[in-house]
């Protein structure tokens, strides 16, 4: 099947070095998703990747443009696809890298179209910004468009100017022309973010600003001077050094102010990419190989249903979690699905009946359906029953793989006093353990073994040994 690799994460996260190293594994090409990396002017403060690495992997869509030309997210989505295309027609794998979620996000599921506006809309709300700060255009946007007033990351001007035009020329909501587009891709994409702790994040940030200014980031800067007002250079990295010749700010000033601008921007990113549910995070501190062999375990294990039932402190909450860290195929508990009154009724030491359980079993059934046709899901799920099962798997089209969970009651009972902050009472246990009915043909394992020993047990169960 026809696949494309994403790999986002925030600035200076290590996107580049992994996206070459996947494209090796598959022996592919890659193609570069960031708003700044188009423009052959701008190298050193967009950290194009070296030259050593563009010729280890061909690059598209990296240093091809002018800051002095017009190039829009329509023109960058249309030409990107084009390229995707051809590389499909020898390939069977393709990679794209890149830190704008704008521009990745329009990549994959296409534009909304917008009516034409004026350039002398867009001027007026510069000046606007300049003159009377961000809060008034955040005020205007609240008037005249409370829906996109309330998704917008209210702190980025673009944005915010962006939204503003359109509303001043439509004379309608900016949101009115939102979700208007069906024009997915219609490959299959695998989207991966690179997930690492925000001081360490913020460490390599500082570091890489001065590694930018150590390798000519001024002398970058002042050659694009007579272009300062174009758009491409209204950016991090380039407006501060453009302060700083024209004397506002001082040289050592210029620097902080592209590390901090640097940080808020990748915070900014980070809470962007949190929003999306298809992201497969990959740990920053993971060795390569352990990345690579996630992502490859992801791209095999493609819609694969596994749920892990037992009784309630057996441990299928902490096996789902590894599981989804070896194969960043998605966890979910199904507890936290479990309506208010039936958390309620537990807690007060009453076990439910069938009845109180089908809304909590249909709804998961949807769940997993819904699971199914993006990204699969590892559900642990206390369905004792085999009645209940049934209702899980009605309309399911992939086969579930279904781990049966077990250990000494004793134990059990212990782990579930020492819960905090849990409905299940351990009251409740024995009446649990005369319910369950262990499923037909399930993987049975006892989670009294090492976790590592449980966690193989069901890669074998998936991948075969």
């Amino acid at each position: 099947m026809k696949t494309l690799l994403c790999i986002s994460g925030p600035t200076a996260s290590g996107k580049t070095s992994l996206a070459l190293d996947l494209a090796k594994t598959y022996q592919t090409e890659i193609i570069s998703v960031d708003s700044r990396q188009f423009y052959k002017e701008m190298s050193i403060g967009t950290a194009v990747p070296s030259e050593s690495e563009l010729k280890e992997v061909k690059h598209h869509l990296i240093q091809h443009k002018s800051v002095s030309e017009v190039y829009t997210l329509g023109d960058f989505v249309q030409e990107a696809r084009t390229i995707l295309d051809s590389l499909f027609e020898k390939h069977e794998f393709v990679v794209a890298v890149g830190g704008s979620s704008l521009f990745m996000d329009a990549f994959i599921n296409g534009i909304d179209e917008f009516p034409d506006t004026e350039p002398s809309i867009r001027n007026d709300l510069n000046i606007q910004l300049q003159k009377e700060g961000l809060k008034s255009l955040q005020d205007e946007l609240k008037r005249t468009d409370p829906v996109y007033y309330h998704k917008v990351d209210k702190n980025n001007p673009h944005r915010l100017i962006r939204a503003l035009e359109v509303c001043r020329s439509s004379n309608s909501p900016y949101s009115s022309f939102l979700n208007k587009s069906s024009n997915k891709l219609s490959y299959r994409v695998l989207h991966f973010g690179i997930e690492l702790e925000r001081a360490f994040l913020y460490c390599r940030i500082n570091e890489r600003v001065d590694l930018m200014v150590k390798g000519g980031l001024f002398e970058e800067v002042q050659h694009l001077v007579q272009h300062k007002e174009l758009n491409a250079l209204n950016t991090v990295g380039y407006k501060e050094i453009f302060s700083f010749f024209d004397n506002q700010i001082s040289r050592k000033n210029a620097i902080e102010e592209i590390k901090k601008n640097s940080r808020r921007y990748a915070k900014r990113q980070l809470t962007w990419y949190r929003k999306n549910e298809d992201i497969h995070w990959i740990g920053f501190e993971m060795s390569r190989s352990q990345q690579l062999q996630k992502i490859k375990s992801r791209i095999k294990n493609f819609r694969e249903i596994v749920i892990l039932t037992g009784v309630s402190g057996v441990g299928k909450t902490f096996l789902g979690q590894k599981l989804a860290e070896i194969t960043a195929i998605p966890f979910s508990d199904a507890d936290d699905f479990h309506p208010e009154a039936n958390k309620q009724k537990m807690k007060s030491g009453v076990p439910l009946n069938d009845q109180d359980r089908l809304p909590w079993l249909q709804h998961m059934n949807e769940h997993i359906k819904k699971s199914e046709i993006k990204h699969g899901i590892i559900l642990a799920c206390s369905a004792l029953k085999n009645e209940y099962r049934t209702v899980l798997e009605k309309d399911v089209v992939n086969k579930i793989i279904w781990v049966s969970l077990e250990a000494n009651p004793k134990l059990i009972h212990s782990r579930i006093q020492r819960r905090e902050n849990h409905f299940m009472p351990s009251t409740l246990l024995q009446s649990q353990l005369d319910t369950f009915e262990r499923p037909e043909h399930a993987l049975n394992l006892n989670t009294e073994k090492p976790v590592k020993d449980l966690c193989r047990a069901v890669l074998i169960k998936l991948y075969g040994k």
